[in-house]
Parts: C-alpha cells; sequence; structure tokens
C-alpha cells in the first residue's frame, strides 16, 4: 500500500519568496536524498511495517508540493493516517525540514519550506509493491523480550534486520537490555556494525543513559570479544560519563 502525504510549499531565495515558475520548473521531480521521513515516525507507526518516507517536490498548476512516500503492509485507520500526517508535518517544519530544504535554482541555493497551512493532502493507494511486516526480532530486541528474541533467533529470523536504521543488537543497548545484547552476540550479531547515525554497538554502549556502568561493561566485553574497536573517543565518553569500570576495561585495549 503506498501511502502519499503532500502539501504547498514555497521556495525563499534570500529571504524573498520565488514565484517564478520557470525557476520553480527545475525543482519538478527533484528528491531530498539526504534523509528520509520514515526513519523519524513514531516507533507505534514503524511497528505497523511502514517504510520510506522519501521526499520529493512537484510543480502543479497551483504551485510547488512538497511529497512524501511511504509504503505499508495494509491500509492503515483514519487514525493512523492522522498520526502518520502529524509525524510527517512535523518533520517537514521542525524534524529534518528546520529551517528549510536547501535546493538549487538558477544556480543558487535557496531553502524550501512546507506551508504552514490545511493544505495537506493524503492518498492511499493499492501499487501491488510488496511490502513486509515489521521486523518482529528488531522489536523484541527494543522491548527487551528475552524469550522473545530467544524463539525469534530458534526460527532462524535475520540477527541483522533493520528497524528505522536500527539493527536489534542497537536497539537492544540503546534500550538497557543487557541481557538482550549478549544474546544477539552469541547468536552472530556484528559487533562492529553502525546505525543509520554511523555509531556503533560500544559507543552506544558507552553513550546509553540506560545502561549503567556495570550493564555497559557487561556488554563491551562481549563487544570487544567479538573484535569491537574501542578508540579513543569511546573511551573518552566513559570516563566522562563516570562509567569507571568500562572505562577501565577500554583503556586495556590495544
Amino acid at each position: 500500500m503506498k501511502i502519499t502525504i503532500s502539501s504547498r510549499a514555497t521556495v525563499f531565495l534570500d529571504d524573498t519568496a520565488v514565484d517564478d515558475r520557470g525557476l520553480l520548473q527545475q525543482l519538478d521531480g527533484c528528491e531530498f536524498l539526504e534523509d528520509r521521513c520514515g526513519d523519524y515516525i513514531d516507533s507505534a507507526l514503524a511497528d505497523l511495517g511502514i517504510v520510506g518516507g522519501e521526499i520529493s517536490y512537484q510543480l502543479t498548476t497551483t504551485g510547488l508540493r512538497i511529497i512524501t512516500d511511504y509504503w505499508a503492509p495494509r491500509r492503515l485507520t483514519e487514525a493512523e493516517l492522522s498520526a502518520l500526517i502529524d509525524n510527517t508535518v512535523g518533520q517537514w517544519s521542525d524534524g529534518i525540514g528546520e529551517g528549510g530544504f536547501d535546493v538549487v535554482v538558477g544556480g543558487r541555493v535557496a531553502q524550501l519550506v512546507a506551508d504552514d497551512d490545511d493544505d495537506v493532502v493524503a492518498a492511499q493507494v493499492e501499487d501491488g509493491a510488496p511490502v513486509s511486516k515489521a521486523p518482529s526480532l528488531a522489536m523484541a530486541a527494543r522491548e527487551g523480550r528475552l524469550e522473545e528474541v530467544a524463539h525469534l533467533l530458534e526460527q532462524g529470523l535475520n540477527v541483522e534486520q533493520e528497524l528505522q536504521g536500527y539493527r536489534p543488537l542497537h536497539l537492544a543497548i540503546l534500550y538497557g537490555h543487557a541481557d538482550v545484547a549478549i544474546l544477539l552476540l552469541e547468536s552472530g550479531a556484528n559487533a562492529k556494525a553502525v546505525d543509520r547515525d554511523g555509531h556503533s554497538p560500544l559507543l552506544q554502549c558507552v553513550a546509553s543513559n540506560a545502561l549503567d556502568d556495570a550493564a555497559a561493561t557487561t556488554i563491551a566485553e562481549c563487544l570487544v570479544a567479538n573484535g569491537a574497536d574501542a578508540g579513543p573517543q569511546a573511551l573518552e565518553i566513559a570516563r566522562q560519563r563516570g562509567k569507571t569500570r568500562l572505562a577501565e576495561l577500554l583503556a586495556q585495549q590495544p
């Protein structure tokens, strides 16, 4: 199920709105490739299996529009669609679109801003594209459901499946579930895999507020044993966070 959410948009060049259709035509069909809304929607929506969130621009007879496309395994209810619209509009204005989206018109950098009005349009169309359900292993790891994680691993689920740019190991660490993190590592999770922000599991372990010193050290020991590289940044953050046992462990690494 393809879900398209759109709204009017205005392009500003030197704080002046651009209304020259010749210039705006240069943006028709262009995509914003730096990020996507789907990585930042609420977990309740992500758990429905909603993916995508790519942003593009379209020039229509009534003006320029900003468009975000998602895909879901099924048609959303009215309440679910309303929540997705709110999430999307929030990302356009205060999230990845804060300050406007940088675009190039007439060879100059301008800012495209989603209009703050009631002209948001949403449509759901069955386009036949296959969309998998939300990754159950990643969700179970995030929630700390150890027995469920073990059961899913026994069923052969991919230990590296992703949910919004995070693998099960990342989520277990970020949400403070040391027992789940250890099980995932023992089951072959990549100790060096980075998340959508480029952070390794070890760096997450050091920085996570959900893990105390003891739990963080336990996970870090397993990460290092599985090839994770400590590096000076992790050691410095551990010291700043007052995780003394963890800092001692990292200081011993080559």
